[in-house]
């Protein structure tokens, strides 16, 4: 930045006289015998005013980019470690629903599996027993389950012993396979509802 030193004596000024009338710039204090003062011109100090007031504005700009940054980070970790911990709660939420799922699974099939040992006249000791994961092959583990221990029944207990829920009802042609001894032993109710079928 160039400046310009008035000294009254350049100017042809007296010493009375105001450096503003010489030069159109800014008044200046009073020079001194032998004093210089420096003057600036009003172009000079426009330039300087604004040079300054861009630098401030850049400084400026720059700290709020930077604490805008700084805020966007901060936010975006907040946000990291919520959805982490989101993330993680819905991950056990996941693993305990998949857990009933499979306990369910595991209820509906053992009621399946009951129901079946049940229709085909096998003890409830034996549902648990019984081969397959749908209707299908349980029924037909069921059915050759019944053939199984039906001739077990027939030959030696007597039908009426089994004392579980799936126990199968006496015909009279279980009565014809028993002996005599055997039918002896049996509730003689149970005998009577045999014979009326």
């Amino acid at each position: 930045m160039s400046t310009t030193t008035n000294v009254s004596a350049q100017t042809g000024a007296g010493p009375g006289t105001s450096n503003s009338a010489a030069t159109g710039g800014p008044p200046s204090a009073q020079p001194q015998d032998g004093d210089t003062q420096p003057t600036f011109s009003q172009a000079q100090l426009n330039a300087f005013l604004g040079a300054r007031l861009r630098e401030a504005r850049a400084k400026w700009d720059e700290e709020k980019r930077t604490a805008d940054e700084q805020a966007q980070r901060e936010t975006a970790d907040r946000e990291a470690k919520e959805l982490g911990e989101w993330k993680t709660v819905a991950e056990r939420h996941e693993s305990r629903a998949k857990e009933l799922e499979a306990a369910l699974a595991r209820k509906e099939r053992e009621l399946l599996a009951s129901r079946i040992a049940a229709k085909h006249g096998l003890p409830e000791t034996l549902a648990s027993r019984l081969q397959g994961d749908d209707e299908q092959s349980l029924e037909a583990d069921a059915v050759a389950l019944a053939k199984l221990v039906a001739p077990a029944a027939s030959s030696g207990a007597p039908a009426n012993s089994a004392s579980g829920r799936g126990e199968r009802s006496l015909t009279k042609a279980d009565l014809r396979d028993m002996s005599p001894r055997q039918i002896a032993e049996l509730d003689p109710a149970k005998v009577r509802e045999a014979l009326t079928r």
